[in-house]
């Protein structure tokens, strides 16, 4: 009993010493993951998959205008230039008799029209609430950045509202997930096109700061209400009051560059989604800048953010886990620690979900379930195996000093029962003794002593074990003999006839077996006098 403590409280320590060691390495691989850019996928995934899992309705009070195909071919206008601008002054005349709060352009309208641009801003006063979009050039010049600025001309920027950058900062993978409220210029911090709609919309004044936001996106593309910009002027499809007290945002909405937008079009967390179109047609669709742009307003104007978590409770994050990761599957066994430990990395991606679909708390949840949990499992495994392994093998090398390899073998790997019992088998015990055992063993130690007996009795088991087919063999042929005389036929057994087995028999006896075939000889001496047929 106090042994089998022993053992229990030595396994015990080691695996408690193993969770130590594997809780450090799976708080390790979590930093690593955290700072480097091995687990930039990990990190991105921690913000995408939320959104892939739900969505929220967006805010009412926003509307898009597209400028798509449909009205290009409409209205009769170019798809790579400048649309008429009288167009622009007609669609801000058309949406002001609509009752639209404020007017957002996401076109840039750089370029100098004298002929157009009069009648242009002469909308633009009368409406009061319209705001233009400018762009952030970035460059590079033999390794140096340089940054510029495309402003709306000076005619349509007197007249406007105010005007707002449109740059939105991309990750790495080219995904559009953050923006900024104020961004940082060669010529000051300049409000972004959003921030001056919340401005203009609040009355407040701009914010401080130009750290880079999380978006919170309302859903994939095609999410806000949306008109056709033709469709607008023609007054067609627009049920009442579509755009009374509304922030109507216009904009290009297909990919190639039209109406002087560019290729305003990005990836977002649901770009991996199949999105099904009114022809019933799947397409993994692109995101349109004004959507983005849209979104951004919402955020701003309805307080609906991501606040991501701080730095020090990210650590935390990561040490809890490993701790507990390492603690369930070391201490527990194996076929009870793994599918709790999946269990809790679920729990976990659960709640890192559910935080940001409903309170906007962004977390690297990612880290700890797909990251840390799988590797730590596998090095628990590891730890498993060779601290039983290491116990069995002790075992195995403690046998072999009383028994066989074999015979160790099969006690080890549980072919033989070490229960009370068994069951009745006919056997031949051999009893022999060793010449000069005594002398011998007096002079050997005991290591060595225990070394000889071992090989001698896997060479006479070896011997005794031919020995006893033989046995069988010969016991079974006189057998035969005796039960079916006239049936009997030596070559069954490989003998040509008697004489030839009786030859077979002289040679294989000797001293140690007579006694054990004595029956059987008397047997076939009987046989033998009956003259049986040979």
């Amino acid at each position: 009993m106090i042994a089998d403590k022993r053992i229990l409280n030595t396994r015990f320590r080691k695996r408690l010493v193993a969770a130590s060691v594997i809780a450090a390495a799976g708080l390790l691989w979590g930093l690593v993951l955290w700072q480097l850019n091995l687990g930039r996928g990990l990190r991105l995934a921690a913000y995408d998959i939320p959104f892939l899992m739900g969505s929220h309705a967006p805010p009412q009070e926003i509307v898009l205008v597209h400028i798509d195909e449909a009205s290009h071919h409409e209205l009769d206008q170019p798809l790579a230039q400048a649309w008429d601008r009288s167009l622009h002054a007609r669609m801000v005349a058309k949406l002001a008799e609509e009752g639209a709060a404020m007017i957002v352009f996401d076109i840039l309208f750089h370029d100098e029209n004298p002929q157009q641009d009069e009648g242009f801003a002469t909308a633009m006063r009368d409406h009061g609430k319209v705001i233009l979009a400018a762009e952030l050039i970035r460059n590079e010049t033999e390794g140096a950045e340089i940054d510029s600025l495309l402003l709306p001309n000076p005619t349509l920027r007197r007249a406007a509202a105010g005007w707002g950058l449109t740059y939105l900062p991309l990750d790495s993978d080219g995904v559009a997930r953050r923006i900024q409220a104020v961004i940082s210029t060669p010529f000051g911090d300049k409000p972004s096109l959003s921030e001056v709609v919340r401005m203009k919309r609040t009355g407040e004044s701009i914010q401080s700061g130009n750290d880079a936001r999380l978006i919170n996106y309302y859903g994939k593309t095609g999410t806000f209400t949306r008109y056709s910009y033709a469709g607008v002027l023609a007054a067609r499809g627009l049920p009442p009051g579509a755009f009374k007290n509304k922030i109507v945002v216009i904009g290009a909405k297909q990919q190639a560059g039209t109406a002087n937008a560019g290729k305003d079009m990005f990836a977002t967390p649901y770009t991996p989604v199949l999105v099904v179109d009114r022809q019933g047609m799947k397409s993994r669709q692109l995101t349109s800048g004004m959507e983005i742009q849209a979104t951004a307003m919402g955020n701003l104007l309805d307080g609906r953010r991501i606040r991501q978590m701080e730095a020090k409770l990210e650590f935390y994050v990561l040490l809890a886990a490993s701790v507990l990761f390492a603690s369930i599957t070391c201490l527990l066994p194996p076929l009870r620690g793994i599918p709790l430990a999946v269990l809790f990395a679920i729990g976990i991606a659960t709640g890192g979900i559910l935080l940001q679909l409903t309170s906007g708390y962004h977390s690297l949840w990612t880290l700890p379930a797909f990251g840390q949990m799988p590797m730590i499992v596998g090095l628990a495994l590891l730890a498993h195996y060779f601290i039983e392994y290491s116990a069995r093998w002790k075992l195995r090398n403690a046998f072999k000093s009383y028994m066989s390899a074999e015979q160790a073998r099969q006690i080890d790997e549980g072919d033989v029962s070490l229960e009370l019992g068994g069951r009745e088998v006919e056997a031949t015990v051999l009893f022999s003794d060793l010449a000069g055992f005594t002398s011998m063993s007096e002079g050997l130690p005991p290591q060595a002593v225990s070394k000889a007996l071992i090989s001698y009795f896997e060479t006479t088991t070896s011997l005794s074990s031919k020995k006893a087919l033989q046995v069988l063999r010969i016991r079974k042929a006189v057998q035969q003999m005796a039960n079916a005389p006239k049936d009997f036929k030596f070559e069954n057994y490989g003998y040509y006839d008697y004489s030839h087995f009786c030859k077979h028999l002289k040679q294989f006896l000797r001293k140690d077996t007579i006694a054990g075939l004595k029956p059987h000889l008397q047997l076939l001496h009987k046989i033998n006098q009956k003259n049986l047929s040979h």
